[in-house]
Formats: C-alpha cells, sequence, structure tokens
C-alpha cells in the first residue's frame, strides 16, 4: 500500500487510460437510458453502481495490459500514446498494487449488484474480470488471436447491455440487444484502429488479431 501513496495523481491518471473508458461505460449507460425513458428515474443507485464496477473492470483490463505488454517488450515499439510503465514513472511493485487495489475495489462494490442479480451477474461478473486479465495475461492471451475481436463485441456489447437490464428490471429484456449490438461493433471498430496502428510491431510478436490475419486491406475494410 505505501507504493501507491508514492504514486503521482497524474500518473495514475495516465495508467488508467481515462479515454478508453467511454466505450466500457456506453455500454450499460444506454440499457439505463432505455430503463428510465420507461420508469422515470428510479433506481439512479444501482444505476451509478453499474456505471461504476463496468468503468472499474475497463481499467482493471488496461492495467493489467500495461503491465503485460511492458513485460513482453511491446511498449518499447508501439506507436501511439505513451503507456506508462514504458515511461519509467511507475515502477512493477507499484503497477502491482495498484492492479490489486482495483480489484478488490471492484470486488467490493459489485457485491451488492451480486446480490441483486444473483448467480447470473456473479457469472457476468466473473467472466468479465476473468477476461480483464486474459485478455494480455499469457502465451495464449486474446490480444494475441482475433478472439480478441470477438470477446470485445461481446462484452462491450450484448452481454454487458442484455446484463444491465437484467439488474434493472429482474429480467433478459430483448430490448437490449439493438444498442448491445451498436456498442459492441463500435468496440471491435476501435480495436481494428488500434491494430492497423500497431500493424508492424503486432507482425513482429506473432499475433493473430483480425488485421494481422486477413491484412491491412481487408482490415480497413472490416473497421468501415
Amino acid at each position: 500500500m505505501r507504493e501507491l501513496l508514492q504514486l503521482n495523481p497524474r500518473d495514475i491518471l495516465q495508467a488508467i487510460r481515462p479515454k478508453t473508458l467511454a466505450i466500457a461505460l456506453s455500454t450499460v449507460f444506454w440499457p439505463c437510458l432505455l430503463f428510465w425513458s420507461n420508469n422515470g428515474f428510479s433506481k439512479l443507485l444501482l444505476s451509478f453502481n453499474i456505471l461504476i464496477v463496468t468503468a472499474l473492470i475497463q481499467i482493471i483490463s488496461n492495467l493489467a495490459n500495461d503491465w503485460s505488454d511492458f513485460q513482453k517488450g511491446l511498449d518499447a515499439r508501439r506507436v501511439g500514446p505513451e503507456r506508462i510503465m514504458n515511461s519509467g514513472k511507475i515502477t512493477k511493485n507499484q503497477m502491482q498494487s495498484l492492479l490489486l487495489a482495483t480489484t478488490l475495489l471492484t470486488i467490493l462494490l459489485a457485491l451488492p449488484l451480486v446480490i441483486t442479480g444473483g448467480w447470473i451477474i456473479l457469472t457476468i461478473g466473473l467472466i468479465s474480470l476473468g477476461m480483464a486479465f486474459y485478455y494480455s495475461f499469457g502465451d495464449k492471451a486474446l490480444a494475441y488471436s482475433f478472439k480478441a475481436e470477438l470477446a470485445a463485441f461481446l462484452f462491450f456489447g450484448p452481454i454487458a447491455s442484455l446484463g444491465c437490464l437484467y439488474l434493472l428490471t429482474g429480467r433478459l429484456a430483448s430490448i437490449g440487444l439493438l444498442p448491445g449490438i451498436a456498442t459492441g461493433l463500435y468496440a471491435v471498430a476501435l480495436l481494428t484502429v488500434n491494430n492497423l496502428r500497431d500493424y508492424h510491431v503486432d507482425l513482429n510478436f506473432n499475433r493473430k488479431n483480425l488485421v494481422i490475419y486477413f491484412g491491412k486491406e481487408m482490415g480497413f475494410k472490416i473497421y468501415y
């Protein structure tokens, strides 16, 4: 915990990548709007809890990705905004502490959601938390295959949207599919843009995302 107290707030802000949180929040924000449009601004506390937990899971994924890519040497050659560990502003121990603290906070804040939604929300929550780590860690990480795009579509799309509406309504409402599909496709588009930017680096590190698998020209078509 001492390592966390030594961190500069600006460095923490850079590590969590606040710009990436918009897509994560949109996955549950639209279902909340659908619910409010039919029920007034009821269940606001529950809605804000859903939004916060969703953002925290995305932050966990960002921190794990920063740590993993740094260890593998990816960040030293990547294009785009500098990653926090590669900049030397955060040490390995500090990143471990930050990741652990964020994970524990997420679990704590997710408990009311699990109590409300039961085993369905518990299952979605555990898988989502696992995916946040599995996306980057290990030799068979999702980021190294085209399964990453499928996972992005499902977890930033229908799963998040339907899960959010289930928490708010107590049932799996099919009305959540359309906004779920929309945000899921948008998540895949953002991932594709990143993969197009990092094409040559990913190629050297033997990644097999859709852009690498089908080629850069097809990558642009996938994005469009």
